[in-house]
């Protein structure tokens, strides 16, 4: 049996007035959370992956955003309670990715391109020895996008856990080439059967990976083509 993961688009470029009403459906944490950026690029953006947040989860519970209960789990994950509904948002240079599904937790991450001197001096922090000799018997070019895909692949599966950056990402080993798969997690052997990565082509310059159950099946959307949000 496959179960769905809709994966949504979210643009951060919006004209102010769609910004002004994005930002009205946040609550009040949240707005004070928008103007705790220092500039206002950084506070436009909180407020549009925020709120289309809110306003995607609204669709799904048939309910107005602004009355969506956000909380957050042991580790900082948001979520909703009771988990009838399975969220997780990512967002990177041109936009956010939200996934949403009913049938277990998902984990999603995208990420901006690094050079190739900060990806040689980050991969030693990030990848198991097993990736290491893989990564390092690859050509320079193809190891930028080799430790983004594991970068990514690692933090889409420590976001569906629940544990974010609280678990090592050395101890989890992923295929550096090849279909994406998790091969190995140090203690957690059974997590390579219940646990299925995906790559993802967003249409933006960003390299994606998702984290779903076994036999999940993509669909993307766009936050754009929803109808015009209002308060209620």
């Amino acid at each position: 049996m496959t179960s769905p993961v809709d994966l949504w688009r979210i643009e951060a470029a919006r004209p102010d007035p769609e910004i002004a009403s994005l930002r009205a459906i946040l609550s009040p944490t949240e707005r004070a959370r928008a103007d705790a950026f220092v500039f206002a690029p950084g506070q436009a953006r909180y407020a549009v992956f925020r709120g289309a947040l809110r306003q995607i989860l609204g669709q799904y519970l048939n309910m107005v955003p602004e009355r969506v209960a956000l909380t957050t789990g042991p580790h900082g994950k948001p979520q909703l309670p009771g988990g009838a509904l399975h969220f997780n948002l990512a967002h990177s240079g041109p936009g956010a990715v939200l996934a949403v599904a009913r049938h277990g937790p998902v984990g999603v991450d995208i990420e901006t391109a690094r050079s190739a001197d900060l990806a040689e001096r980050l991969a030693p922090r990030v990848m198991s020895g097993t990736e290491i000799a893989a990564f390092d018997a690859l050509s320079p070019d193809a190891r930028p996008p080799a430790f983004l895909r594991a970068w990514t692949c690692k933090e889409a599966y420590v976001k569906a856990t629940g544990e974010g950056l609280s678990f090592p990402l050395p101890c989890i080993t992923v295929a550096l080439t090849g279909p994406h798969r998790l091969l190995h997690v140090e203690g957690r052997a059974d997590d390579v059967a219940r646990w299925t990565l995906h790559d993802l082509a967003t249409g933006w310059d960003v390299t994606g990976a998702l984290a779903a159950p076994p036999g999940a099946t993509l669909r993307w959307f766009d936050h754009a083509d929803m109808p015009a949000c209002g308060t209620g």
